[in-house]
């Protein structure tokens, strides 16, 4: 299933289990109440399937990502071989993340959140000349009340705030000779040369996503920089108009005298001495104002953290795990879902493709409430290929009855299991 036009958000896949699905199949009278318990059977050997065909999948990550990984547990991509190893990893990856309903990031999404500050108020910034792949994917896109706070927290007002359901970004930096002058990687956040980062996330707001990326720089917003500067910069002001110059010549002289470096005494007045006091002021202000800076700086750093704690699904190989999962749960549902609503249109006669993804789009809108664009010859292509279906030579599709097809796909796993 893939995102549909039209106002609104839209889901790329269904968060609903299976069984959950055929309870609710069966309740509404989509599924016969005799073929019920048939059509739960089905299901649990559509999982049993898709697992197993997945299963050989799964070895294949596993060991691609443990020759990448070191000893840190960071996994990099500095030789040829590794290098190569990457390149077919993200091959996979990208199929995987087909599979379980995802879409890539539009390049125009993700520069219009660098444009935007974070909702949770940092300023990003993201060079993408570091990245020698980077590569993003989201699923569906929910409205959320959110209430914004304005003027130190005096006023709010309640708008919505699209959210990302799921996020995976797959980025590898460049080697080393990109950052062979050591401040390109100063103050970048997980960026290391050739190194490789996998993420999974949710619940995700859609402008916010540039946070998430390894190599971000975090940066005080303008009126954070005025907030703390404007006053340093007064006091130096102050300074200046005091004419302190004079007076810290004198001051300078007395201590040289008191170390006995210089003989002649220097006129030391009360008013040098009064204007002198008042530097020291200045540069403890001063000082104050750079640990306030500091500290502001390292308040960011703890906002950025707890927001990517919040997010954060998995890494590293348990991304390509989970979403192992969620292909298998994916695969079963669209199946269902073809299966059942072809079933359905029996009793008036055998539909074509085009008729079963009008059916399959118009229940799940009037079921769920979701808007989705039901991808009708992948769903067909499964029902033909496991046996759920035939197609007559006008196109026309016929669904088999849940006992038949129990029993084609059984013949498979023994087919799988034995060679006959």
């Amino acid at each position: 299933m893939s995102e549909a036009t039209g106002a609104g958000p839209t889901d790329s896949a269904l968060a609903l289990d299976p069984a959950r699905l055929v309870e609710l199949l069966v309740g509404d009278g989509t599924i016969a109440a005799s073929e019920a318990t048939d059509c739960r059977r089905l299901v649990a050997a559509l999982r049993a399937h898709f697992h197993h065909e997945l299963l050989a999948v799964k070895e294949r990550v596993r060991h691609a990502w443990e020759q990448l990984e070191g000893q840190d547990g960071h996994a990099v991509a500095a030789s040829d071989d590794q290098r190569v190893l990457a390149r077919d990893l993200q091959g996979t990856l990208r199929r995987l993340l087909q599979r379980a309903n995802f879409t890539p990031l539009p390049v125009e999404e993700l520069a219009e959140a660098m444009r935007r500050n974070a909702a949770f108020g940092l300023r990003i910034e993201l060079d993408l000349a570091d990245f020698e792949e980077l590569s993003a994917w989201r699923r569906a896109e929910v409205s959320v009340p959110h209430v914004e706070k304005r003027w130190f927290g005096l006023s709010s007002r309640r708008t919505t705030l699209l959210r990302l359901d799921r996020f995976c970004l797959y980025a590898r930096f460049k080697g080393a000779a990109r950052f062979a002058d050591s401040r390109r990687l100063d103050g970048k956040i997980g960026a290391r040369p050739g190194g490789i980062t996998l993420r999974l996330y949710r619940d995700v707001p859609k402008h916010d996503v540039e946070a998430l990326f390894p190599g971000v720089r975090v940066r005080m917003r303008p009126f954070d920089q005025a907030l703390l500067g404007v006053p340093a910069a007064a006091g130096a002001l102050q300074m200046l108009n005091l004419k302190l110059v004079a007076s810290v010549y004198a001051v300078g002289l007395a201590i040289l005298v008191f170390l006995g470096v210089r003989k002649d005494e220097p006129e030391v007045t009360a008013r040098a001495l009064t204007e002198c006091a008042g530097l020291a002021v200045l540069v403890t202000f001063l000082f104050r104002q750079w640990a306030r800076f500091l500290g502001r700086k390292n308040l960011l750093h703890r906002q950025l953290a707890e927001h990517l704690q919040t997010c954060t699904m998995d890494s590293g190989v348990g991304v390509l795990l989970h979403l192992l999962d969620e292909a298998e749960l994916q695969e079963t549902t669209e199946t269902l879902l073809g299966y059942a609503l072809l079933r359905r249109a029996q009793p008036a006669g055998a539909i074509d493709a085009n008729a079963l993804d009008r059916q399959v789009e118009r229940w799940l809108a009037d079921r769920l409430g979701r808007r989705v664009d039901f991808e009708e010859e992948d769903a067909v292509a499964k029902l033909l290929r496991l046996g759920l279906a035939t197609r007559a030579g006008g196109g026309t599709l016929t669904a088999v009855a849940p006992a038949a097809a129990i029993a084609a796909l059984e013949a498979r796993w023994r087919q799988l299991f034995h060679g006959r």
